[in-house]
């Protein structure tokens, strides 16, 4: 016979506390690869924890709190994905917002949102 799985005692509350997890356990698993010329470089969970929780820091004392927004007008690319960790992790919210919108748009959204 055999065993019933174990269930874990405390799920994630958030996006940032399920990633800080997962990179407690997996950090030197692959989580992103970079295209770079003709090849590849790997990110590894643990990486990308340090960049992220060294950029949230950075966000703090700079002043972001819970409840505030911060808009991300970026490509697709690694830092993207680190930037709306970071403003996650601060308890802040990320708005992401299409880089080809048109200036006027854009300039609309980041001034009366």
């Amino acid at each position: 016979m055999q065993a019933p799985p174990i269930a874990p005692t405390h799920l994630p509350d958030t996006i940032p506390e399920a990633f800080f997890a997962l990179s407690a356990i997996a950090a030197d698993h692959v989580v992103m690869q970079i295209k770079e010329g003709e090849g590849y470089r790997k990110q590894t969970y643990g990486e990308v924890s340090k960049l992220v929780r060294r950029l949230a820091s950075s966000l703090n004392e700079h002043g972001l709190r819970s409840g505030h927004r911060v808009a991300i007008v970026a490509e697709n690319c690694p830092e993207w994905v680190i930037a709306h960790l970071s403003i996650l992790t601060v308890g802040a919210t990320a708005v992401p917002l299409d880089i080809q919108m048109p200036q006027e748009q854009l300039l609309s959204f980041l001034t009366t949102s």
